[in-house]
């Protein structure tokens, strides 16, 4: 029973490294932070855990009793704190002494499961496995309690759950530490950072792609990562015994590279896509960290003090991982999103809705990713058609215009990926330089762990995975031949787009970006300063292209004389972001 509760506590405290990572998202929009900003959440944590793991240990061995119940009603409190805070700051800050807390625990932790009687080995693996236990199941228990009862529910559930392992110290006995600690093992040590590191993808980044990405609900994608947790638990208890600990690690280290490869390269949008890579990011989990961990730790004087070198590695490659990996991604986010509003309005231009609607819809999307940028989210394509008639067509278009939004996302996502599957695999260099005893032995484990990668990359590859981004858009330099138009709103339509297509040649730009550019003079003002341009260089063009345009009207006879001189006088006299609203009038006015 105590140690039941003493891995409770350990498990507890490790979970927060990573149980508010489905929260992140709606964090993000209550107290109006970006994503590198919101991140702090899981850093601070993390970053104080690396910091103060040691030095707890050194006081954990001294005095455990008194630094477990210390370091739970610690945690309890701060908590209490985060449950409640008002701002952002004060939750990081509640944040950095809740980790205090979780430090004192874990460390202690392990002193105590000795005084329990267990014997040295059998405590570090308990206290190694609840602590993997408690970090990979985090994510899955804290998108449940935001979907239910909101991310603060997160926190304050914790309250009671952290002083409830105080039970077990009642008629525990355990006497100080004497042995010297001795110097860590770095080698270890080195590869559990940088395993660690690569972690955060699957811990962080997944997370975000499911629920601000994909818009899946956080209990909905909590249900989703917990294939992690439980292919780690499988691989833990199916890896053979004789399994040499170099041989385990090396392979699970594979495992997981192959699965954020996996991840790196996913094929389409979808969760569905994620559960292959994830399990073999759990297995490799299962393998690799505990293996590590008692690598660091097993047959030293003081476990105590060397599971803190342990707990201050992982953590330390936690906080290393977040702050490579946030900026990529936000980065990568804003822009694929611009790729994605161009080919959004590539879609628009092309799409089947009437012709006369297209520039309106395309600048109404505009105008919700704007919004979205504001508040720091994705936009919500479907809101720009809400005023729009119900239609096949119209339908046929917002699919479009989420599939781009779609892909854009997947692909931000792949180098962050990327960059945390090369993290994994450099944990190989610093083992490598010792003399392990499965260099002398067959490295069949290894090679059927990268077969097992290979057997998921290469049907990624084959469907698209590496080239799954928004489509481009077309040059606007090259000729697009005029159709036989069938009616005059179908001529207009050509017009306008064979203008803006020789307005944006002549500029440099593609047809896309000037749609948006003529939304209205802000637009237009914006658009001239990033091009180093001047407003009246930019309608000029605008202006050039329609008049040629009406030109290749005439010559196709698209439109009759009357009909060709009025558009002209429309075209010398109305702004470029009026045109396509005069022309629906004058298309009223003709028979």
């Amino acid at each position: 029973m105590r140690s039941t509760l003493l891995g409770l506590a350990i498990a507890l405290a490790l979970a927060d490294s990573s149980i508010v990572t489905l929260a992140l998202p709606e964090i993000l929009g209550d107290l109006d932070v970006g994503i590198t900003t919101v991140a702090w959440v899981l850093t601070s944590f993390n970053l104080v855990l690396a910091l103060l793991a040691v030095p707890a240990a050194y006081v954990a061995r001294r005095r455990p009793r008194l630094a477990f119940a210390g370091g739970a009603i610690v945690f309890a409190a701060a908590g209490l704190a985060c449950g409640l805070a008002p701002t952002f700051e004060v939750l990081v800050a509640a944040r950095c002494v809740q980790a205090a807390g979780a430090a004192l625990v874990v460390t202690a932790a392990l002193g105590l499961l000795s005084a329990t009687g267990k014997s040295e080995g059998r405590a570090l693996h308990f206290w190694v496995a609840a602590g993997v236990f408690g970090a990979a199941l985090g994510p899955a228990a804290g998108g449940l309690l935001t979907d239910v009862l909101g991310w603060e529910s997160i926190f304050l559930m914790q309250v009671p759950l952290a002083l409830v392992p105080l039970a077990a110290l009642r008629g525990l006995a355990a006497e100080p530490v004497a042995a010297r600690a001795g110097r860590p093992r770095v080698r270890a040590n080195a590869g559990l950072l940088l395993v660690s590191g690569g972690l955060v993808a699957a811990l962080f980044l997944i997370v975000l792609l499911l629920v601000s990405g994909w818009g899946m609900d956080p209990a909905a994608a909590g249900l989703v990562v917990t294939v992690m947790p439980l292919a780690a638990i499988v691989a833990a208890r199916l890896a053979p015994r004789s399994l040499d600990s170099g041989l385990r690690i090396a392979t699970g280290v594979v495992l997981v590279a192959g699965g954020l490869l996996g991840l790196a390269f996913l094929p389409r949008a979808g969760w569905a896509w994620t559960l292959v890579p994830q399990l073999l990011i759990g297995a490799g989990i299962g393998l690799t960290l505990a293996a590590l961990t008692e690598r660091a730790v097993a047959g030293r004087g003081d476990q105590v003090v060397h599971g803190g070198w342990t707990l201050a590695a992982r953590h330390a490659g936690f906080v290393i991982g977040l702050l490579l990996l946030a900026p990529v991604l936000s980065e990568a986010l804003e822009r694929n999103q611009d790729e994605a509003v161009h080919a959004g309005t590539a879609a628009v231009l092309d799409s089947r809705i009437p012709a006369l609607d297209k520039l309106g819809v395309a600048q109404d999307v505009l105008e919700q990713v704007d919004e979205a940028k504001r508040d720091g989210e994705l936009p919500d394509m479907s809101a720009a058609f809400e005023e729009r008639p119900e239609s096949e067509e119209y339908a046929d278009l917002i699919s479009a215009l989420e599939d781009q939004l779609d892909r854009a996302v997947t692909d931000a996502f792949s180098n962050p990926f990327l960059l945390a599957a090369l993290l994994a695999l450099a944990a190989l260099v610093p083992l490598s330089l010792g003399r392990w005893k499965a260099s002398r032995k067959t490295a069949s484990p290894v090679l059927l762990a990268a077969g097992v990668a290979a057997a998921l990359l290469v049907p990624y590859l084959a469907l698209g995975g590496a080239s799954f981004e928004p489509t481009p858009v077309a040059n606007p330099c090259m000729t697009r031949d005029w159709r036989d138009p069938g009616d005059l709103e179908a001529v207009f339509e050509q017009i306008v787009l064979s203008a803006l297509d020789g307005a944006a040649c002549e500029l440099g730009v593609s047809r896309e970006e000037l749609v948006l550019a003529v939304k209205d003079e802000a637009s237009l003002d914006a658009f001239s300063a990033a091009q180093g341009i001047s407003r009246a260089d930019a309608e000029r063009a605008v202006e050039r292209g329609l008049e040629r345009a009406v030109d290749d009207a005439e010559e196709a006879g698209a439109l009759p004389g009357f009909a060709v001189r009025l558009v002209r006088r429309v075209v010398e006299s109305v702004p470029p972001w009026l045109v396509l609203e005069t022309l629906d009038g004058v298309g009223g006015l003709l028979p």
